[in-house]
């Protein structure tokens, strides 16, 4: 299983500085690697979008079935990551955001061969562990 994060952001948000530095995709890469989850889906990718209201972005999420690879933004709030927050506020939310909306995109999909409850568990056991949850 491949688990990528990367982020579109603002610089004043502060998120790829305080959040995609402190998260270790290799690591992650190298906890799930020998995980199997099933073959419906092999990669996941997200982008942490946290960009001014002003220009309107929206979500994309795209599921490639072809490469198996499903491809998420998580819309991050703009006024709260400027505002005065901690680095320790901003993991949380995106933390917590990853634990609540990746679950149910991926069960949108109706995969049949892809163990979504366990992946997130694993997830959720990772993301204890480097302290983010």
């Amino acid at each position: 299983m491949r688990f990528n994060i990367v982020s579109d952001t603002n610089y004043e948000t502060k998120v790829s500085d305080h959040v995609t530095t402190q998260f270790s995709a290799r690591e992650l890469e190298d906890w799930l690697h020998f995980k199997n989850y099933g073959n419906d889906l092999l990669t996941i990718g997200v982008v942490l979008m946290c960009r001014n209201p002003e220009h309107n972005f929206k979500q994309r999420i795209r599921m490639d079935r072809k490469d198996k690879a499903l491809y998420i933004d998580l819309m991050l709030d703009y006024n709260y990551f400027v505002s005065d927050i901690t680095q320790e506020d901003r993991i949380k939310v995106v933390a917590n955001k990853m634990m609540d909306e990746i679950p149910p995109i991926i069960k949108k999909y109706k995969l049949k061969d892809f163990d979504v409850d366990l992946f997130m568990q694993d997830l959720k056991k990772y993301l204890k562990k480097i302290k983010w949850l």
